[in-house]
């Protein structure tokens, strides 16, 4: 009997009527072998997780919500619990969240032990070591969210307001330390200490800011560009290295480019999203270097979609007995990488 060839994807791609494709990777992803191996593509399968701790939770629901490392502590949020585990493994509970809401973190580059700021149900909070203290400055507002650039924390507010903390030290805020995205009358939802500028996220445009310190103490971040790209929503943003990528407002996946958003989705990955509330979406991404690949990926009750930095494929991933995977979060924490569990 004759061999029939069969062709095997390079991506999860499905058509839109099925009958005109159902091509998919589910927890195995191509690789660009070129002309010189036995096939210019070969399939490898998704690297698999193992246990490496378990954090308290509070008996709340969640998962790990976010990780931050430094060099002394990685700090875990899972559930209402707030950990700090120290480098030879003792784990510390070191706060409570007041809600189950989405948490954003960041560090400064105070030294020798950095600030690491959270903001959790418009709560701002920094741990210093294991030490914690609420920021109680009245100056600033109820912050939505908190990321860093050139040693200031950034802190989006009401009425489209980004208000920045002191110079490497977060508890301190100026009644007048603060900028609006001006260019376009939209709601600010992030904003991003990216590699050298600030994206200031918005519902239907992105806003670039420059740190242009003036030496007078005044604000120091002025806008520099504008794009009418918007985003869906702040859980959807995803820092990975030198990518910055996110939901936009029409429904694609974008990743920073300059000072523009260059798309990455395809129409199959833009139909599966379309099919979810963007509110359900989290975005994260990771690092394989046993492998040489990096992962960004889009996950949601119905499924978990990972875009190949490396070779710009697209392939999904799941658990078992679930329709999407359980990664929500990662880290690099002594060498390791670090999986949130959802």
């Amino acid at each position: 009997m004759a061999y029939t060839p069969v062709s095997l994807p390079t991506r999860s791609n499905i058509g839109r009527f099925g009958q005109d494709g159902s091509a998919r990777l589910i927890n195995c992803y191509a690789e660009d072998t070129g002309d010189d191996a036995k096939a210019p593509w070969t399939i490898y399968p998704a690297s698999g997780l193992d246990l490496w701790t378990t954090v308290d939770t509070g008996g709340f629901t969640g998962g790990v919500k976010a990780m931050l490392a430094t060099e002394a502590y990685l700090y875990v949020w899972a559930g209402r619990k707030v950990t700090a585990i120290n480098t030879i493994g003792v784990a510390t509970v070191i706060d409570t969240l007041s809600g189950d809401g989405f948490v954003t973190a960041a560090k400064n580059r105070r030294s020798p032990t950095p600030e690491v700021c959270w903001v959790s149900d418009s709560v701002a909070k920094i741990a210093t070591g294991v030490a914690v203290v609420t920021v109680t400055d009245p100056d600033l507002p109820p912050p939505v969210s908190v990321s860093v650039l050139d040693g200031y924390f950034l802190f989006p507010t009401t009425f489209d307001r980004v208000f920045i903390s002191g110079e490497d030290n977060g508890t301190s805020v100026s009644a007048l330390d603060f900028g609006k995205a001006q260019r376009k009358p939209d709601n600010t939802i992030f904003a991003l200490g990216g590699e050298r500028d600030a994206m200031i996220f918005a519902t239907e445009s992105t806003e670039f800011w420059a740190d242009s310190p003036d030496g007078t103490g005044a604000f120091p971040f002025v806008p520099v560009h504008e794009i009418n790209v918007g985003c869906l929503g702040t859980k959807t943003i995803v820092q990975l290295d030198r990518a910055v990528a996110w939901l936009a407002n029409d429904g694609t996946i974008r990743i920073q480019d300059g000072y523009s958003a260059k798309r990455i989705s395809d129409y199959d990955i833009e139909r599966r999203l379309s099919t979810v509330d963007p509110a359900t979406i989290i975005a994260l991404g990771w690092n394989e270097r046993d492998t040489g690949h990096a992962f960004l990926a889009w996950s949601s009750p119905k499924f978990t979609l990972c875009y190949n930095l490396r070779n710009g494929r697209w392939h999904e991933r799941e658990s078992f007995g679930r329709a999407n995977w359980r990664g929500q979060t990662s880290v690099v924490w002594q060498g390791k990488t670090l999986i949130g569990d959802a």
